[in-house]
């Protein structure tokens, strides 16, 4: 399948983004697998960034390391390997803060696509949306009515992460984001209206992230906003 994306990876009026982004595509033995990951470092905590991209980085590392193997690639080999790879982020992230004498955490969003399969991993509280004639927020929000994170890769408790199979389909659009894009707008994003604007190409996508982020911007938002949309194209 042909995929149509793009991303936005705005500071904001944040002193620094501590937002990580990665998108690659690797294709092996006919197969497409599309990576697509959002991390947002913990703003209050120290080096943000660093966390978000270390786990930003690992999710690609560990994708690479999937697609050497020989064989088949089942569902449950992708699940057990990410997962055990976001715990072995946070105890990575754990140690290097104790030695360092810091805290130190992020959350992350990830979706993998494997031909007609989608793989959804999530811990805290970025966003995965996807849907065809409208968005539907699909993770589940990780944090308490005040805001303070339930989960993290890299401080407090062992995360479990979220994780959701789902059929990838022609005409599918797929948006991961950190709460400073989707948290003012996501009623919004989650109209029909919003996802007849992605149109069929990267420029058309970049435009409608573009948009929300002015949107977001002008009701106030602070914060560092990344996304990533995807578009899922002709077979």
């Amino acid at each position: 399948m042909e995929y149509f994306c793009n991303f936005i990876w705005e500071q904001g009026l944040r002193e620094k983004n501590e937002d990580s982004l990665c998108i690659r595509q690797i294709t092996k033995n006919g197969t497409s697998y599309f990576l697509a990951v959002v991390c947002d470092g913990i703003g209050g905590l120290a080096e943000g960034e660093n966390a978000s991209s270390y786990v930003a980085d690992s999710m690609l590392e560990t994708l690479k390391r999937l697609l050497k193997k020989k064989g088949n690639i089942a569902a449950g080999k992708i699940h057990n390997l990410f997962c055990r790879r976001i715990y072995q982020c946070h105890r990575g992230l754990q140690n290097y803060g104790r030695e360092n004498r810091i805290r130190l955490g992020t959350t992350i969003s990830m979706v993998l696509i494997a031909g007609r399969h989608g793989y959804m991993f999530n811990v805290g509280d970025s966003a995965v949306f996807y849907g065809k004639k409208r968005l539907k927020q699909r993770s589940t929000i990780q944090h308490t009515d005040w805001g303070a994170l339930l989960q993290a890769v890299g401080t407090g408790n062992t995360p479990k992460a979220e994780y959701r199979r789902f059929r990838v389909r022609k005409g599918m659009v797929i948006l991961l984001a950190s709460d400073g894009f989707y948290k003012r707008c996501e009623s919004e994003i989650t109209t029909e209206k919003w996802i007849k604007g992605i149109l069929c190409d990267e420029k058309g996508i970049g435009e409608q992230l573009k948009k929300t982020k002015d949107k977001v911007q002008e009701l106030g938002e602070r914060d560092n906003i990344s996304a990533i949309c995807i578009k899922c194209g002709r077979n």
